[in-house]
């Protein structure tokens, strides 16, 4: 069976979220799964990621989020 892709939101000021739903997910997964964060910071990194940072956005996925496949 194929992993179904999760693609969880990442912001580093609340990364105990992140972890939380992470684990939440993995341990009702029923089917094999491959969970990616969208950290921000690493979609700049491999270049995914260059708009200028926004002083207005609630969180660091704001806009990060619009790279879900």
């Amino acid at each position: 069976m194929t992993e179904l892709p999760i693609f969880i939101g990442y912001d580093s000021r609340e990364d105990i979220a992140y972890r939380v739903a992470r684990r939440s997910i993995e341990r009702h997964a029923r089917n094999p799964i491959y969970i990616q964060p969208i950290d921000q910071a690493y979609m700049r990194a491999v270049g995914l990621y260059y708009r200028p940072d926004d002083p207005l956005s609630s969180t660091e996925f704001s806009f990060t989020r619009f790279l879900v496949p």
